[in-house]
């Protein structure tokens, strides 16, 4: 008889032995969460994998003495209110988690943005509110603040209608006008005031972009979704937020496995069946979700030979995005001591945003999101303490320059920067009060996710 194939071999143990299921998913960052839970409601045998030792991705925490730090996580939107959900709290609600065993606490603005000459404006949740808050900040535009927030709602509007292209045409126009626009040039479509483009397109960071990248149609989603649903942060932390849906993915009959590190996809053909995990251990399913950097699937997952050349051009053609580098400070003193009324302010030191942020961090730093966590979360802190952090966009290839020997000096001098522009504009008094600080780099985001130059 001729020798088996390694496809029949394959095959056969899949078989043989209980690693057979509907569908695995690979990687328990939040998108991976949510792929397991959805297919474990709608009973399927799923197997997620993930290669730490607990679930959640950037959707996690650790500890520092009397702190537990949020990893990354600000505000959630579409979640909503029990009484009146977005589409993510309705899944919760779907999940059994809403009301009982998770809510959510409430942001109080949309935002507060801070320019280098002082001037702050802070921007409140809902649709009449935001606009009338912009109105009070720049009345000479209130004409054109009315036109834009006319169109922002009919693409918010256009993008949760599942109608047919002809009358998303005739009924939303808009939405199809802004596909291919940048925010920069859809804004300037309204505004040529330099200060209200800035404060409008503030949330940019979010996207995780470039300002002068952004897609509008993006920008404008997320932002109708803010308005609409407002701001949401977990009670539970991010990490346990995290913990709770694994955990709910067991009730419904699905597998979890951690430090499960998957090597490689195993292929019968051109058809992916399964996984190999570092120790050798395979699992087999009718159809396999990958949560994990596509670039990194395709070129250390898959034989080269079973990926399309021009599929693979597409997913290595478009650049990497950036970064964050992050400052997380355990403060001894509550925000209303330190005179903290905001829950996330940006402060931008230029006008000239999309420039200055197009500079090396490591350089100077232009451009910060300060977030006291405690003006959104009380009890997230020990009494008479707050959790802060100062956040900067970076791209992670601005590190690879930097020698091992420098990287500890490089990495407190771009820390100080941030520092030290909260401390200019907004906490005059901050360092005498810290009594943790923690510091993450695009580097410690790559060694966490292996994202490619620790992009997010």
């Amino acid at each position: 008889m001729p020798g088996k194939t390694q496809n029949q071999e394959f095959i056969e143990d899949a078989f043989t032995i209980d690693h057979k299921f509907d569908v695995i998913v690979v990687g328990a960052g939040l998108g991976g969460l949510a792929a397991g839970a959805e297919l474990a409601l709608n009973n399927k045998k799923v197997l997620l994998l993930e290669k730490h030792e607990s679930p959640g991705g950037y959707a996690s925490s650790f500890v520092r003495g009397r702190f537990e730090f949020e990893s990354s996580l600000h505000q959630i939107d579409s979640v909503g209110t029990v009484e009146n959900p977005g589409h993510l709290g309705q899944f919760f609600i779907k999940l059994g988690l809403i009301p009982d065993r998770l809510q959510f606490f409430q942001a109080p603005e949309i935002y507060c943005s801070m320019f280098y000459d002082g001037k702050r404006y802070v921007l409140p949740f809902g649709f009449k509110e935001y606009e009338d808050s912009l109105i009070s900040y720049f009345p000479n535009e209130k004409t054109q603040i009315r036109k834009f927030m006319k169109v922002l709602l009919q693409i918010g509007e256009g993008a949760y209608v599942g109608i047919k292209p002809l009358k998303l045409l005739i009924k939303y126009p808009w939405f199809v006008r802004v596909l291919g626009l940048k925010l920069e040039e859809f804004l300037g479509k309204f505004f040529t005031n330099r200060r209200i483009i800035n404060v409008i397109g503030q949330l940019w960071g979010y996207v995780g972009q470039n300002p002068l990248d952004v897609n509008a149609l993006m920008f404008c989603g997320m932002l109708h979704s803010y308005l609409v649903n407002g701001g949401a942060f977990p009670n539970l932390t991010s990490h346990n937020l995290s913990l709770l849906i694994a955990t709910r993915i067991r009730e419904l009959g699905g597998t979890v496995k951690y430090n499960a590190l998957v090597d490689r996809m195993l292929m019968d053909g051109d058809r992916v069946i399964g996984v190999e995990l570092l120790n050798k251990e395979r699992y087999y399913a009718d159809a396999v979700i990958n949560n994990l950097n596509p670039r990194c699937t395709l070129q250390k997952m898959i034989p080269p030979e079973k990926v399309p050349k021009a599929y693979l051009k597409q997913v290595l053609a478009p650049s990497i995005g950036p970064s964050i580098f992050c400052v997380y400070l355990g403060v001894n003193r509550t925000p209303e001591q330190l005179g903290l009324t905001t829950y996330a302010t940006f402060i931008s030191t230029s006008e000239n945003i999309g420039e200055i942020c197009l500079q090396s961090g490591l350089e100077e730093t232009g451009l910060i999101v300060a977030t006291c966590y405690n003006n959104i979360h009380p009890n997230i802190s020990p009494p008479g303490t707050s959790i802060i952090t100062l956040i900067t966009i970076q791209m992670g290839k601005d590190w690879h320059t930097v020698p091992p020997q420098e990287y500890n000096s490089v990495k407190d001098k771009v820390a100080n920067d941030l520092v030290s522009i909260f401390e200019k504009y907004l906490c005059p008094d901050i360092r005498q009060y810290i009594e943790v600080c923690e510091i993450a780099t695009p580097l410690t985001a790559y060694r966490y996710t292996k994202n490619l130059d620790g992009t997010i």
